[in-house]
This record gives C-alpha cells, sequence and structure tokens, in this order.
C-alpha cells in the first residue's frame, strides 16, 4: 500500500478517486448487512494514514486522534529531537511504543 511506502501524496490522489466515486454512487447504497459503513469506516483510517504520510497537518491530526506514537515518530523525521524525547519521557507507556521511537531516533 502506498501509505506504507510513505507516499502519501500519491495514496491521496488514489483515495480521493475512491471517494469520489463512492460519493458519486451513495444513493444507491443499501446498506442493510453494514458492508458500506464499515467500507467507509475503513477508508476514514486510510485516509487519515494517507494524510499523515503526507505531511499535512500529521502532528496535529496524530495528536487527535491519539496516534501518540505517529506523533512522535513525526517529530524526529522533522529534526526536533529533544522535544520527541521529552515527549516520550510523558506519554510512552510501552516498551513498543519506546522500541518505535528509539527506531525513529536512530534510524
Amino acid at each position: 500500500m502506498l501509505t506504507k511506502a510513505e507516499d502519501g501524496r500519491h495514496a491521496l490522489t488514489l483515495l480521493r478517486a475512491i471517494t469520489e466515486g463512492c460519493i458519486a454512487e451513495w444513493k444507491h447504497l443499501d446498506d442493510d448487512d453494514a458492508r458500506g459503513s464499515l467500507f467507509f469506516s475503513d477508508l476514514t483510517a486510510v485516509l487519515a494514514e494517507a494524510l499523515l504520510c503526507a505531511d499535512l497537518n500529521y502532528l496535529y491530526l496524530a495528536e487527535a486522534e491519539g496516534q501518540l506514537e505517529l506523533y512522535n515518530i513525526m517529530l524526529v523525521h522533522l529534526g526536533r529531537i529533544q522535544e520527541a524525547m521529552d515527549y516520550g519521557l510523558n506519554y510512552v507507556s510501552t516498551p513498543m511504543e519506546a522500541l518505535a521511537i528509539a527506531q525513529a531516533l536512530y534510524g
């Protein structure tokens, strides 16, 4: 997937086309089995990830969505190392979060 390759801008282009197609057909959606709702729930998550990868307000979005690990990793990628370290000391709560931040710092 494009978001896994950190190609957020291309992912957004593709997701825009998908979203526009879905909006055009929205009125014909039969959601008795809730698959349509699940699709849009998944689409929302992928759009958020693409926005984060595309550097569009990613710090605000990551923090607002509670994606503190992503927030901290983006601080590292921006070169805001001291801020990332301070944030990590205050908000990292699991060994996996600490590992992800350490990998971002040394990767």
